[in-house]
């Protein structure tokens, strides 16, 4: 498995019908959601997939800068996820591509990144993968808050090691 960049036409229909297939309760369109995400693509939309051995893309992820209308600063914020994965690998598709996001929120000198679960999530299992991560949790939504950009963390430590 490895972290790559959405790029060509192909991998993002293959995005929104996996994100698609997850929805079995609200009324969607498919061509709004591919014209939608091209759109956040093109603009500050930082998305990410992890792709198999086999080339086929696993799971996917976007966040974006997002300053909320009761805060002064921006916050990194996962807009969609989606995975087509089950259990072990589905939690570490879920670590994988949080982990990646974080490092680009410090990178972007962002503070905190917000994942929310999904309503389809009635036990908060997302949020709970997440928390076991270090992130604080409360119900579906968890919460990362990030050292500054530069901060020192030690010899061959990351912001994850425990």
């Amino acid at each position: 498995m490895r972290v790559c960049s959405i790029d060509g036409q192909i991998a993002v229909v293959t995005c929104v019908d996996m994100y698609l297939s997850m929805n079995d309760w609200l009324e969607v369109d498919r061509k709004a959601s591919i014209e939608n995400f091209l759109k956040l693509r093109g603009s500050s939309g930082y998305f990410r997939c992890i792709v198999d051995g086999d080339g086929s893309i696993a799971a996917w992820s976007c966040f974006m800068p997002v300053v909320p209308l009761h805060a002064r600063l921006p916050q990194f914020q996962q807009v969609y996820y989606a995975s087509d994965k089950r259990g072990l690998q589905a939690a570490r598709c879920v670590r994988i591509l949080h982990r990646d996001a974080a490092e680009r929120a410090i990178s972007l000198g962002l503070r905190t990144i917000i994942s929310q679960g999904s309503h389809m999530d009635e036990g908060n299992v997302f949020a709970r993968l997440l928390e076991k991560d270090g992130w604080e949790r409360r119900g579906h939504t968890a919460l990362l808050r990030l050292p500054r950009q530069g901060a020192r963390l030690g010899a061959g430590r990351t912001f994850f090691s425990r």
